[in-house]
């Protein structure tokens, strides 16, 4: 599979995603959001940046992402670098009004190549 297949297929399985959400919805944490949040906390510290954002808002946005299990565990089991861009840029494009991520971020965990 090429990278720009990939991303289309990453992409469609967001909008399926989005189509099946409706306004309001409960998040659940399972203990891979945990771990995840967790991981991404101790990564910020290490780097010592002066921030770290809090976990709360770290687990409420994994929860409200489009990620299944699989796409956790690889998150979880991957590169510090993937873990960083993925939880970062969830994060970040996540509507906390909708509760949707918008579609101009695809994380790399959900990618096949």
């Amino acid at each position: 599979m090429t990278e720009d297949e990939a991303n289309e297929k990453a992409s469609r399985m967001i909008a399926n995603h989005r189509e099946a959400k409706t306004h309001y919805r409960k998040t659940t944490f399972n203990d891979l959001h945990l771990k995840v949040a967790d991981r991404y906390s101790d990564l910020f510290k290490s780097l010592d940046l002066g921030y770290v954002p809090e976990k709360i808002d770290i687990l409420i946005s994994l929860g409200y992402s489009p990620l299944s299990e699989s796409d956790l565990e690889r998150l979880l089991n991957g590169s510090d670098e993937d873990l960083a861009h993925d939880v970062s840029g969830i994060n970040s494009h996540i509507d906390r009004t909708t509760k949707i991520m918008d579609e101009t971020f695809v994380p790399r965990c959900m990618r096949d190549f």
